[in-house]
């Protein structure tokens, strides 16, 4: 989730909309693994531990206060607000 890290990102190419590519950003040495950021619709889903889902919603600067997809999602009922839960 450290965007510093990313060597390559995904690509849609107009003429072919169906073929989602992986495209470097940089040159890729022969034994260097390719690092890509999946985005926060990946990390952000109850499956993960909460240390993943702060790492994710820091990382990404997410609001989730105002974000429309976090709030109209089934995410929202699994985690309630700490100040509702007293």
């Amino acid at each position: 989730m450290d965007p510093s890290k990313a060597s390559c990102e995904w690509y849609v190419h107009p003429d072919f909309p169906k073929f989602l590519l992986v495209v470097s950003e940089r040159s890729i040495a022969a034994d260097e693994q390719l690092y890509i950021l999946y985005g926060p619709d990946y990390w952000c889903q109850d499956r993960f531990p909460i240390t993943v889902l702060l790492a994710a919603v820091l990382g990404y600067n997410i609001d989730i206060d105002k974000s429309s997809e976090w709030r109209n999602s089934d995410r929202t009922e699994n985690f309630e607000r700490p100040w509702l839960s007293i």
